[in-house]
C-alpha cells in the first residue's frame, strides 16, 4: 500500500471545508492500493469564532460536537491534532497533497508555509490538488507572488481550482498546471446522500445559505424575501437570528447545523440562495434550483465553476428581477460537463500518485 498524506482546511468550523476533506481522501482510497489520511495539522493562529452571548456558545459547542463526530466517523480523523510538525511524524507517506479549498489564500493561511509542503522531504511526491488563491487577480499581493516564487518550483504535480489562476502559478514552474475539480465533485450525489436520514422540514421551504453577515448583504436578504413571497415558500436561513422585517416568513435558522443537517437542507429545498462556492456545487449535485451572488471575493471561484457548467445564467451580481426568478432549470448540459471534467481531474490524480487505472 502507498500512504498518501493531506494537509487542508479541515477542522474548520464549515461545511465546505470538512466535506472537500471527506471526498479527496475517500476517491484516493478507492484506489488501487493507495490509502489516504488527514493530516491532523491546525494551526495555533488560527481564528476561531468566539460567541460571547451563552446561547450561540452553546449552540456553537454542540455544532463542534456533531462535527467532531463527523470527522470522527467519516474521515477517520481521530486523536490530538498537532500545531507542529516536529511533533508528528511524516516519513510513513509516500505522497503528499496540498489542498483543496483556498490553502494557498494568503488571508485565509496566515501566509503558513505548511500548505506550500515545506515541511515534504526530498523523497516525497509533492502535489497541489484543486488549490485555490481564492481572490481575484487584482488581489493578488506582492508578499503572494514572493511567496508563489519560493515555494511552487518545488512541486512535482500541480492542479489549481480556478481557470483564472492557472497563468499566474504556471509562470513559477516548469510542470504543467492544469485545473481540476474541487473535491466534493469528485464523488457522486449518492456518496453524499448515504448522511441525509430524513428531511428536517415537512412544509416546502428557500434555502438561504450566506457566508456574509446580514449586516452586509441587505439586496439578497430583500431578494429572498421576494422570492419567499413569490412562491408561497417559508425561508430557512443561515444566520443565528434576523430582524423580522428582513425576511417576513422565516422557518427558522440552521446557523449551528452539523454535516447531515446541511445535507438534508440542500437535498431537500424547493430553491437555494447562496453566495457560497460550496452551497452552489451541492445545489448542482442534488439538482436542486439554485442562485448565487458573487461579490468581488467569491467572484473567481463561482463565476468559473458556473461558467464551466453552462450555469451562468444563475449568477446574480446585484439584482434580478422577481419576474424572472424561475425553480426550473436543466442540469443536463451540466452533468455532461461534470462527468469530462471529473474523468480529468481522477485522471491528473491517477498521474500524481502513479496509480494502476
Amino acid at each position: 500500500m502507498k500512504k498518501v498524506g493531506i494537509i487542508t482546511f479541515h477542522f474548520a468550523v464549515s461545511f465546505g471545508a470538512v466535506l472537500q476533506s471527506y471526498a479527496l481522501r475517500n476517491k484516493i482510497k478507492s484506489f488501487h492500493k493507495m490509502d489516504a489520511d488527514i493530516i491532523n495539522y491546525v494551526p495555533r493562529n488560527w481564528a476561531f469564532p468566539n460567541y460571547k452571548e451563552p446561547k450561540q456558545k452553546r449552540r456553537y459547542i454542540e455544532q463542534i460536537n456533531k462535527f467532531n463526530k463527523f470527522r470522527r466517523e467519516a474521515i477517520g480523523i481521530e486523536g490530538e491534532s498537532f500545531d507542529e510538525f516536529t511533533a508528528y511524524s511524516l516519513s510513513k507517506y509516500d505522497y503528499l497533497i496540498t489542498g483543496s479549498d483556498q490553502v494557498w489564500n494568503s488571508g485565509i493561511n496566515r501566509n503558513n508555509d505548511c500548505y506550500y509542503l515545506d515541511f515534504a522531504s526530498g523523497a516525497q511526491v509533492k502535489i497541489a490538488y484543486a488549490a485555490s488563491l481564492g481572490k481575484s487577480l487584482a488581489g493578488i499581493a506582492r508578499r503572494d507572488l514572493e511567496t508563489y516564487e519560493r515555494f511552487i518550483p518545488n512541486f512535482d504535480f500541480i492542479s489549481v481550482r480556478e481557470k483564472t489562476h492557472v497563468d499566474l502559478i504556471q509562470q513559477f514552474t516548469d510542470q504543467k498546471v492544469v485545473t481540476t475539480l474541487d473535491p466534493t465533485l469528485l464523488l457522486c450525489a449518492r456518496s453524499y446522500e448515504q448522511f441525509i436520514e430524513r428531511p428536517l422540514c415537512k412544509d416546502k421551504y428557500i434555502l438561504l445559505l450566506l457566508v456574509q453577515s446580514g449586516l452586509v448583504v441587505p439586496h439578497i436578504l430583500s431578494f429572498a424575501d421576494k422570492v419567499s413571497k413569490k412562491f408561497a415558500y417559508n425561508v430557512i436561513h443561515s444566520f443565528f437570528e434576523l430582524p423580522s422585517y428582513a425576511i417576513k416568513h422565516s422557518a427558522g435558522s440552521f446557523k449551528f447545523a452539523g454535516i447531515e443537517e446541511f445535507l438534508s437542507l440542500v437535498k431537500n429545498a424547493e430553491l437555494i440562495i447562496t453566495d457560497s462556492y460550496h452551497g452552489t456545487i451541492f445545489s448542482i449535485l442534488f439538482g436542486r434550483p439554485f442562485y448565487s451572488f458573487v461579490n468581488q471575493m467569491a467572484a473567481p471561484r463561482v463565476c468559473d465553476l458556473l461558467n464551466e457548467f453552462g450555469l451562468t445564467e444563475r449568477i446574480i451580481e446585484k439584482y434580478k428581477p422577481i419576474s424572472d426568478v424561475s425553480l426550473d432549470i436543466n442540469f443536463d448540459e451540466a452533468y455532461l460537463r461534470l462527468e469530462e471534467l471529473r474523468n480529468a481531474s481522477v485522471a491528473f490524480l491517477r498521474r500524481a500518485l502513479s496509480c494502476e487505472s
